[in-house]
């Protein structure tokens, strides 16, 4: 199959994504293997669907969520007295929600100054940590996408999965200003440029889009935003 060689990932390749990290999870556990489970469904889900730098999703501690109002507290990474408030979407909000659930469950440290996602040993993720899982998500869910006869996806790294939460956004109708706030732009080029491609774009699974974007207190149906 040829390999999609976009800048960002389709809505169903961030679906096949997501899934994979949940399989490769539960084949852990079926083997008796939980100590290597750090949540990698919840992290790929909030990577594609917050929009995080990879130092903040990696540096992000229990007490930076507030998941029933739907928010992630993010200090600016290029600049130390910022911070910004995330919105998260009730898809990504639900995926964080069942993580916490399971530390809890596995007996791990889950509280506000515990990081949300550790190593085997209980340490911080590193940059090359979540690289590495990202490279074998991608021979994962292409190993199925192609006998499906789908189109493969390229490689994938936390600043192109920013790139696809940027056009998620977009294609959900959501208004530059307000997405430059969640990604923490202050230059709108990089943004005005994710716009101009995912606004060409005539066919595209709203549904799928939908789905992912919608926040708690919206339809579950697409319509109109109270983020417009």
């Amino acid at each position: 199959m040829p390999k999609y060689r976009g800048a960002f990932l389709e809505p169903d390749m961030v679906i096949d994504l997501i899934e994979a990290a949940g399989e490769w999870e539960q084949e852990l556990r079926d083997r008796k293997r939980p100590g290597p489970c750090y949540g990698r469904r919840s992290l790929v889900a909030a990577l594609c669907l917050c929009g995080p730098r990879i130092g903040e999703a990696i540096n992000a501690d229990g007490g930076d969520f507030d998941l029933k109002d739907g928010l992630w507290r993010i200090p600016d990474s290029k600049t130390p007295a910022g911070v910004r408030l995330v919105e998260i979407t009730a898809y990504a909000a639900e995926e964080i929600r069942a993580h916490v659930a399971q530390k809890r469950s596995d007996g791990r440290a889950s509280g506000a100054a515990d990081p949300m996602w550790v190593t085997l040993k209980g340490t911080r993720l590193n940059p090359g940590n979540v690289r590495r899982m990202l490279r074998e998500l991608v021979r994962r869910t292409n190993k199925k996408r192609e006998a499906e006869g789908k189109m493969l996806l390229p490689t994938v790294t936390p600043h192109s999965l920013r790139r696809t939460f940027a056009c998620l956004c977009f294609w959900a109708k959501r208004e530059l200003p307000w997405v430059m706030d969640q990604i923490g732009h202050e230059d709108s080029r990089m943004t005005v440029e994710v716009y101009a491609r995912a606004s060409k774009r005539k066919r595209v699974d709203r549904g799928l889009v939908w789905r992912f974007m919608r926040f708690a207190d919206e339809p579950k149906r697409p319509g109109r935003s109270r983020r417009q």
